[in-house]
């Protein structure tokens, strides 16, 4: 299906577009060009800054024409974005993650994938209902240093568990 190892056909690429220009998402700028079989199409931020900044990255990168666009509408309906990477703010996920299945584009979502068991429950069945892909990003969760706090945990090396705080975002 990809041809030559060497060379990625343009029509064999996965058209992408970023949505959400902040902090996390630098990371994703960065190194999903760099994969043979990923085509940057567009990026979106409602911060012109960020937006500026993500374009100069990918044109740094060799990458020319690409859409900036303020509205993630417009990157959902661009046809050649086959697949989106969504890094906006927690509370934006849920929702762009589903308009974008709905709009028949395969989707990377940053963690937290949504912020209630109903947004959960609707993008699980959003999936199956558009015959999508969904991936959330859970890299810092499988690090080795995640790992060996849980088994610490588990294994009880640090006394019983009697209480446990947690927090989403910034309060």
């Amino acid at each position: 299906v990809l041809g030559n190892a060497a060379k990625t056909a343009a029509n064999s690429r996965i058209g992408m577009g970023f949505i959400g220009m902040g902090l996390i998402s630098d990371g994703h700028l960065r190194s999903f060009p760099g994969m043979k079989s990923v085509q940057p199409i567009a990026v979106c931020d409602v911060r012109e800054l960020q937006l500026q900044k993500a374009a100069g990255v990918l044109k740094e990168k060799g990458y020319e024409g690409i859409l900036t666009t303020a509205r993630f509408e417009e990157v959902l309906a661009h046809p050649d974005v086959d697949a989106v990477c969504v890094t906006t703010p927690d509370h934006w996920h849920a929702a762009i993650a589903l308009a974008a299945m709905k709009a028949g584009k395969d989707v990377y979502v940053e963690k937290p994938m949504t912020l209630t068991i109903e947004e959960g429950k609707a993008l699980a069945g959003a999936e199956k209902k558009y015959g999508r892909v969904l991936q959330v990003g859970s890299q810092q969760r499988s690090s080795v240093h995640f790992r060996i706090a849980a088994n610490l945990v588990r294994n009880g090396l640090i006394g019983e568990v009697k209480e446990i705080y947690c927090q989403l975002g910034e309060f």
